[in-house]
């Protein structure tokens, strides 16, 4: 496993050196582009302003010589003031080894250091990955659970108030309950854990019939509060 993990830690590493390699060789060529294009710039503008100027001034036209070695000088004056810029300046965002731009002058060293840090966060999350165990996220939810409720009827049915008579049996070794009673108890088993989600209603053969009112009202309840209600027939 430390083996694989050695094997992710190196591949991760040259990618970000070679990311970081084309990176600066990307801001290098930037920069070239940057320094000729000021050249031809500076050349251009410095013919126009001069054959403006002299034919405003001296209503003639400067020697053909001379406009080139000036437009020359202004072009190679624009190309060098860009240039430092770009490689020794503080103001245009490339950078190169030791040439510091955007950060000031640099000693070459800030890219190694990255990389280093790049390499230790890269590791050190490598082995805490590997060293954590298995998820047993899964394993902690708990099912939701169901509750069996007989129906009872005959001599087994005590009580005087409707909502007191004992038409319910919590399976699988409850006491007879009346709707208030196994209202309660199920209202209790939905905070619980497991909560309840569904009740089954069992009938046999010495219950209510299903149509019976108190095997309505119950249904009702109970699916006002949220609760599946299914049906069981048992022998």
């Amino acid at each position: 496993m430390r083996q694989r993990v050695s094997g992710m830690n190196a591949n991760l590493i040259s990618l970000a050196e070679g990311m970081n390699i084309g990176q600066r060789l990307g801001n290098f060529i930037v920069g070239v582009l940057a320094v000729a294009g000021a050249g031809l710039v500076g050349y251009l503008f410095v013919a126009l302003v001069l054959r403006l100027s002299v034919q405003w001034v001296a209503r003639r036209r400067l020697p053909k010589s001379m406009s080139h070695l000036l437009s020359v000088t202004g072009g190679v004056a624009a190309a060098l003031f860009v240039a430092w810029m770009v490689f020794f300046g503080t103001g245009g965002g490339f950078g190169w080894g030791g040439w510091g731009l955007g950060g000031g002058l640099s000693d070459g060293t800030g890219t190694r250091q990255e990389v280093g840090e790049e390499r230790n966060r890269v590791q050190e999350k490598a082995e805490t990955e590997a060293a954590r165990p298995p998820s047993t996220a899964g394993e902690s939810r708990v099912a939701p659970a169901v509750v069996s409720i007989l129906l009872l009827g005959g001599d087994r049915v005590r009580g005087e108030m409707e909502d007191d008579l004992t038409f319910y049996q919590v399976l699988p070794d409850g006491t007879a309950m009346g709707l208030r009673e196994i209202r309660m108890f199920l209202r209790q088993r939905k905070t619980e854990e497991p909560p309840v989600r569904e009740i089954v209603l069992v009938i046999r053969t010495d219950s209510v019939a299903q149509n019976h009112p108190a095997v309505r009202r119950l249904e009702e309840w109970a699916k006002e509060a949220g609760l599946g209600v299914s049906y069981r027939i048992e022998p």
